[in-house]
C-alpha cells in the first residue's frame, strides 16, 4: 500500500480527533508521534507506548516530558498489505 508520509500523519489526526471526548480527557502529557520505521529489534512492532503508567506515577510527576506514542508507518502499511491479500 502506497501512503505518503503526509497523507498517513493526516490519517493519526483524524483518528485521534475521532476519540471519544470521555477519553480524550483522560489522556494528559502524552503525544503521538509518526515514525517511519519500527526499532531495528522488532521490525514488524506497529505502534509503542514509551512512558509511565497512570498507576506508577508519583506526585512530582508534572515536571517531566510527556508520555509518547510511536506510530510506525511502514510496518502498519506493510499489515494493511497483507491484510488486502488475504481478501
Amino acid at each position: 500500500m502506497e501512503l505518503g508520509r503526509d497523507e498517513f500523519e493526516a490519517l493519526v489526526d483524524r483518528a485521534l480527533d475521532g476519540v471519544p471526548d470521555e477519553i480524550a480527557a483522560l489522556i494528559q502529557n502524552v503525544v503521538v508521534l509518526v515514525e517511519d520505521e519500527a526499532p531495528p529489534d522488532d521490525p514488524d512492532l506497529l505502534g509503542l507506548y514509551d512512558g509511565v503508567a497512570l498507576t506508577e506515577r508519583e506526585s512530582n510527576f508534572a515536571a517531566q516530558l510527556p508520555d509518547r506514542i510511536l506510530i510506525f508507518r511502514e510496518p502498519l502499511l506493510d499489515f494493511c498489505d497483507t491484510l488486502e491479500q488475504l481478501e
